[in-house]
């Protein structure tokens, strides 16, 4: 049970039987038998019941199982009655939490199954819809997740490696924990709301921390607000976003890992890189440096939000977060993208009017496809304070989720305010004016917020060159492992390929070879996720290898074993192909930060 209150519910209630459940058992059982549990990764189900298919799931694969179910007592009764098989088993009373878990174990290509039986959908008929919507939220940041990062995830990795010169002997705002606390913290992104509420941030200026993020400096600036800390995950050059910045000298600058290095020359009052994700080398540096890593739901409004939490800031306020579309603006007046706009067409659609003010600043190139015209879907959420409804995108509607999530791991922890007036509604954030919270906070006075970040970093050590450099090391032995591994499993696909054409699979010699393969294959599944640098590179060409192989389609069973080898070969050939690249690119890094450590 993953909830903590369900948890204290389910002791406290009485055991509760569903005489409905009971009944099903013949037919579950004949449902289990039937399905390709092979295809499936995850099961969600409507409903605990008695406790059976849970069972029945675990018996015949190794899927992972979520389970909706609100009523304390039911959980109760199958838990004191039946010792269920909890391998990847998560119960949930509340649908944000299992939301939440979705979304994080979804991945490419992952294969989800709902299972909803006709007794759970008469006794949790209202949950049935909110399931299936949480279903297909997690697809789709799934899907834009993976589309992002199979676009850029090696650009960004290459990025991560160049910045760790940048940042060594820096401290990373991940190590200053609780340095603003019970400070207000402003995050400001640059949605239209912005424009209702831009005065009064100027009257908070010195009271709260003011968050801004790159794409909203510009209309701070035009106000004469200089903000507490500037964040940016932006892997283009933006340095014009950001260079002609009264504000660049006096305020903190909390860059993500992939920011454009030409960004760090800027004169700024101090740099305290942001360490965010749980994958790649983000997840790498996190464990290297032992560090927690910040929350990222894909907006660098989502980084600043975990920035102002990490640092203790009570309340934490949203302002300019829209997570929808106002009219056909995004973007406030006086931001960098203040004249990109969005049209409504017919059947649920968006399109893009223009994308050169995305060219302006650098922020498309010839190399991304997103072209004047280019449709998106639109659907209705909830709107702010309840003033009826918004139009929404896919993903801002997932930016919107994630931070409904975060609401709900943080109840009772911290104020959590929505002042983003006319946008989307977030669960959990109360949802009041900024200026209301304004005449609220005033009396508390003003207070050096940048100093005091200052004074937290001066007491908190940095990035260890050597450290790192022998990490780094480490894995380029690991890589050099991996691709031996990786050309002799190839080679050894290839025999085998070769005693397929023949009809010799059967004999002593080719059983012999299976057999090798066979262990080849597990030590190098074994090491690749060891590998995590190596990892965050082939990740994404594995997928895409593993899109293309050919399933299901061979003509006889030879021919099926021979598309499967030759799938085979392509990915370790992937994986010794990256590997030979990357060692040495991972050893000349480490050199240069050792002599950056000795300097």
């Amino acid at each position: 049970v993953q909830d903590g209150e369900l948890r204290d519910a389910v002791k406290a209630a009485p055991a509760m039987v569903v005489p409905s459940a009971l009944l099903e058992g013949p037919v579950v059982e004949r449902w289990a038998r039937t399905v390709n549990w092979s295809k499936i990764d995850i099961v969600v189900c409507l409903g605990l019941g008695t406790g059976l298919v849970v069972d029945l799931i675990r018996e015949r694969s190794d899927a992972h199982v979520m389970v909706f179910e609100p009523r304390a007592g039911v959980i109760k009764s199958v838990l004191s009655t039946r010792p269920l098989s909890t391998h990847k088993v998560q119960i949930h009373g509340d649908a944000v939490r299992l939301r939440g878990q979705l979304r994080g174990a979804c991945t490419f290509g992952v294969k989800v199954m709902f299972y909803a039986p006709s007794w759970a959908r008469k006794e949790l008929a209202e949950s049935v819809s909110e399931i299936e919507a949480i279903i297909r939220d997690a697809k789709q940041l799934t899907l834009v997740n993976e589309n992002t990062e199979r676009e850029f995830g090696r650009e960004w990795s290459d990025l991560i490696l160049e910045s760790m010169l940048d940042f060594t002997a820096k401290v990373p705002v991940n190590r200053l924990f609780g340095s603003l606390d019970g400070v207000p913290g402003v995050v400001v992104a640059s949605g239209p709301s912005l424009d209702e509420n831009i005065d009064v941030l100027k009257e908070l200026e010195g009271r709260v921390a003011i968050i801004a993020l790159n794409s909203s400096l510009k209309a701070l600036d035009a106000k004469g607000i200089t903000p507490t800390m500037l964040v940016t995950v932006e892997s283009k050059n933006i340095v014009n976003m950001v260079s002609d910045s009264p504000s660049v000298e006096k305020m903190v600058f909390a860059p993500g890992l992939h920011t454009h290095p030409d960004l760090l020359e800027l004169p700024f009052k101090s740099v305290l890189p942001a360490v965010s994700a749980n994958k790649g080398p983000a997840a790498w540096l996190s464990t290297v440096a032992n560090l927690v890593p910040l929350g990222v739901g894909g907006s660098v409004a989502c980084l600043a939000f975990s920035i102002a939490e990490l640092l203790g800031c009570d309340p934490v306020v949203l302002v300019g977060q829209n997570c929808a579309l106002a009219g056909s603006r995004m973007y406030a007046e006086g931001t960098a993208l203040d004249n990109l706009s969005y049209e409504v067409v017919e059947d649920g659609m968006v399109r893009m009017a223009s994308t050169a003010p995305l060219k302006e600043i650098g922020l498309i190139d010839e190399k991304i496809k997103i072209t004047p015209g280019r449709v998106f879907k639109h659907f209705s959420v909830p709107a702010w304070g309840g003033q009826g409804e918004v139009f929404t995108m896919p993903q801002l509607n997932t930016y919107r989720l994630w931070f409904e999530e975060k609401a709900h791991v943080m109840k009772g922890q911290r104020r959590l305010v929505n002042a983003t007036e006319g946008g989307a509604h977030i669960d959990g954030f109360e949802e009041i004016p900024l200026a209301q919270l304004r005449d609220e906070i005033w009396d508390r006075g003003e207070i050096d917020i940048v100093e005091r970040l200052l004074d937290a970093e001066r007491q908190t050590s940095p990035l260890d060159a050597f450290v790192l450099a022998r990490a780094l090391r480490d894995e380029a032995r690991t890589c050099k492992k991996a691709r031996k591994l990786a050309l002799k499993a190839k080679q050894s696909a290839r025999k085998v390929i070769g005693f397929v054409a023949k009809r010799r699979t059967h004999t002593r010699e080719s059983c012999k070879e299976v057999s090798r393969l066979e262990k080849l294959e597990i030590q190098i599944r074994r090491l690749t996720p060891e590998a995590t640098l190596l990892d965050s590179y082939v990740s994404r060409a594995l997928e895409l290898v593993r899109r293309e192989a050919i399933r299901e389609t061979a003509e006889s069973p030879e021919e099926g074993t021979r598309q499967s080898l030759e799938h085979s070969c392509a990915i370790f050939e992937e994986i010794a192909n990256t590997a030979a690249t990357l060692a040495p690119r991972l050893e000349e890094v480490a050199a240069k930060l050792e002599q950056q450590g000795r300097n």
